[in-house]
């Protein structure tokens, strides 16, 4: 997953590097290109039961953030997180509904996971490119 992600990010050189865009109707899923798993889970480790997508609105210009989030059993593999309106003035929902608006932009991704002990784990994926100063 990591893979397809990076190489769906914009590229260097333009705005909002290294995030993700979304296209007007894309679903939030979590698959790789070929329809495969969006995550693995190794032995002994725990697997993600909640996937979180963070991002900004679709307007130019605008410092509009979204945090959209899914539970998913800890035996799946691949999930579909579903844009939820979060705002009266909230665009990044196609008509307003469970897809994303065209220009929407992905920053981030979480699969979190917790034991029986409370303890949390978590795997966040941040979306933009790092300009390193000389």
């Amino acid at each position: 997953m990591v893979a397809d992600m990076r190489s769906g990010t914009e590229p260097s050189g333009v705005q909002d590097a290294g995030q993700n865009v979304f296209v007007q109707g894309d679903t939030g899923d979590i698959v790789t290109d070929n329809g495969g798993p969006g995550w693995s889970v190794g032995a002994g480790q725990l697997p993600p039961t909640q996937i979180t997508l963070f991002g900004r609105s679709p307007r130019t210009g605008s410092n509009a953030n979204f945090t959209d989030s899914v539970d998913v059993r800890s035996t799946a593999r691949q999930a579909i997180v579903p844009c939820s309106v979060q705002s009266v003035t909230d665009d990044h929902c196609f008509n307003r509904g469970s897809s994303y608006a065209e220009g929407t932009r992905l920053t981030g991704l979480h699969l979190f996971a917790r034991d029986m002990a409370g303890r949390e784990y978590a795997n966040f994926y941040a979306m933009y490119q790092l300009n390193v100063a000389p």
